[in-house]
C-alpha cells in the first residue's frame, strides 16, 4: 500500500534557488532525477517496514531513512535553480511549496517515530507513515500540475518529454 503510493509519486524532481537558473532540458533532467532518486530511497524505507517483522527499531529506523531522503531531496530541488521559461518563477514558487509541504510531513513522521515507546504503538505509527506517504506522493503530483499548467508555451512539458530521466514521469502523466 505504501510502497505503491511512494512509486506513484516518484516521478520526477526539481527545484529552486534563488535567481539562478537554467535551462528547460537541464531543469527537467534534474527535477525528474531527484524525484526518482527521492522515490527509490521511500521505497527502500517502506520495503525495510514491510520485508521484516514490524518493530519499534525498524520503523524508527524506516522513519530516519525517510528523513534522509527527503533531506536530500530539498537539497536537490534548492540546487536545481528555475528554469529559464516564461513560467519559470511560478515553478519555482510551485517547488518551493512543495519542499514546505514534504518537511511538514517528514515532521509527522518523525513525530510519529518519535511517539513510539513500545509494541503496542508501533501500528498507529505505521499508519501515521503510511498516510503521511500518500499524502507526500499527493502533493508532489499536484505541484507537478501546477507546473505543467504554468508553461503556457511548452517548454517544461517538451523538455520532460525529452528527458531519459523523466521516463517514469511521463508514465504517470499518462
Amino acid at each position: 500500500m505504501v510502497a505503491a503510493a511512494v512509486l506513484a509519486a516518484g516521478c520526477g524532481g526539481g527545484g529552486s534557488k534563488g535567481n539562478d537558473t537554467s535551462s528547460p532540458d537541464e531543469w527537467a533532467d534534474s527535477f525528474c532525477s531527484a524525484i526518482g532518486n527521492w522515490a527509490d530511497s521511500l521505497t527502500g524505507a517502506v520495503r525495510s517496514i514491510s520485508e521484516t517483522n514490524l518493530s519499534e527499531d525498524t520503523l524508527k529506523s524506516a522513519a530516519s531513512d525517510a528523513n534522509d531522503a527527503n533531506t536530500k531531496l530539498k537539497e536537490d530541488l534548492q540546487d536545481l535553480g528555475k528554469p529559464e521559461t516564461a513560467g519559470g518563477q511560478q515553478a519555482q514558487e510551485s517547488i518551493d511549496q512543495l519542499t514546505k509541504e514534504l518537511d511538514k510531513g517528514m515532521d509527522k513522521i518523525d513525530s510519529a517515530a518519535k511517539d513510539v515507546s513500545g509494541p503496542q504503538d508501533v501500528s498507529g505509527a505505521l499508519s501515521t507513515v503510511s498516510s503521511t506517504l500518500v499524502t507526500m506522493g499527493t502533493e508532489l503530483q499536484t505541484r507537478l500540475r501546477e507546473i505543467r499548467n504554468a508553461d503556457a508555451r511548452g517548454e517544461l512539458n517538451r523538455a520532460i518529454a525529452g528527458s531519459s530521466s523523466c521516463t517514469s514521469l511521463r508514465k504517470q502523466q499518462g
